[in-house]
Formats: structure tokens, C-alpha cells, sequence
């Protein structure tokens, strides 16, 4: 319980020290500032399938889909940062199905959910930053509630991707709203 506390706060503070100047130079509400810091920082805790990581001298890709305004925040959060040893590549798509070569897949509140059924499958980690209707379809929803960052874990959603979470992750998870409603 001990070391999970020290994760959690490990994983809050250097989300909290990126968020800082990435708000100020946007000028975006904090709170999206804090969620694209912790989604850098959460992605170190999933594991994908040998045969959905990138060659050794490709980058993961971090799609957008519908937060535009994520755009530069998860580039500037994602310098210098890495997956598994591979850097970070962020790129913006304009529909779900050019998501196919994606890693993780960040879905904005008003987008198009047409193709995403074919996306369910595939070791891609989708990600909301709203509890909307999108947010159904995500295996991570992250939420600011009394002024604190969370996350909603499908487990579900991840094993039929064949994504696994690791147990320091699910213990920081909101316990009672783990796996699919």
C-alpha cells in the first residue's frame, strides 16, 4: 500500500510540475493541462503486445481525435519522454478509421464515433479526458473532481484490445468504477 502511495504521488507531482508551465504557455484551463501530463505519464503503465510496438527506431504514436487544442500540450508534455524506450510521436486524425496505425488514441468531446467498432479490437489505448458518450467507448476517462485528477479504468475494454494495465495502475484507478458500467 505503501510503495502504491508513493506511484500515485510520484505520478500526480510530475504531472502537476509539467502541467504548470504547459498551462501558462497555452493558456488553457489547468485541468487539461493536468490531464495531458498524467496521460504521458499513465501510458508508462500499460503494457501492449510485442507485435503492436513500434520497430526499435519507430516512435509510438499518440493520435488526436476531436481535442485540437491537445495538440501542442501532448507534444510539449511528450518531449523527451519515451514508451517502452521508443519517443513519442503526436499527430492529429480527422476520423476514427485513420487511428489504425495509432498506439493510444485520444477522443475530444464532439467527434465522430463512426469506425471506432473497428478500432475495439486492436492494441490501440483509447483515451477520453470528458465522461461523455465517448467516454464509453475509452479505457481511460480521466476526470478532474474537487480540484483532484482521476481515472476511470475498462479492464475490460483493454483485455479484448490486449492491452494489460499494471497493478500499480489499477490500484490507482478509481476502485469502485473499474470495467464497464
Amino acid at each position: 500500500m505503501l510503495k502504491g502511495l508513493r506511484i500515485a504521488n510520484l505520478l500526480l507531482l510530475n504531472a502537476a510540475l509539467l502541467a504548470g508551465p504547459l498551462a501558462a504557455q497555452s493558456r488553457l484551463p489547468n485541468g487539461d493541462a493536468v490531464k495531458v501530463a498524467v496521460v504521458v505519464k499513465l501510458v508508462q503503465f500499460v503494457t501492449w503486445p510485442q507485435s503492436a510496438l513500434p520497430t526499435a527506431d519507430r516512435p509510438v504514436e499518440f493520435c488526436v481525435l476531436g481535442k485540437d487544442h491537445w495538440v501542442p500540450l501532448l507534444k510539449e508534455a511528450a518531449h523527451g519522454e519515451s514508451v517502452n524506450g521508443h519517443a513519442i510521436k503526436v499527430t492529429r486524425i480527422e476520423r476514427a478509421p485513420q487511428a489504425m496505425t495509432c498506439h493510444v488514441l485520444v477522443i475530444g468531446a464532439a467527434v465522430e464515433l463512426d469506425g471506432m467498432d473497428v478500432l475495439e479490437k486492436l492494441p490501440i489505448l483509447t483515451i477520453s479526458g470528458e465522461k461523455t458518450g465517448q467516454s464509453q467507448r475509452a479505457m481511460v476517462t480521466l476526470t478532474i473532481e474537487s480540484g483532484r485528477t482521476r481515472f476511470i479504468l475498462d479492464v475490460e475494454r483493454a483485455d479484448r484490445a490486449h492491452l494489460r494495465f499494471s497493478s500499480k495502475l489499477l490500484q490507482l484507478a478509481d476502485a469502485g468504477l473499474r470495467g464497464s458500467p
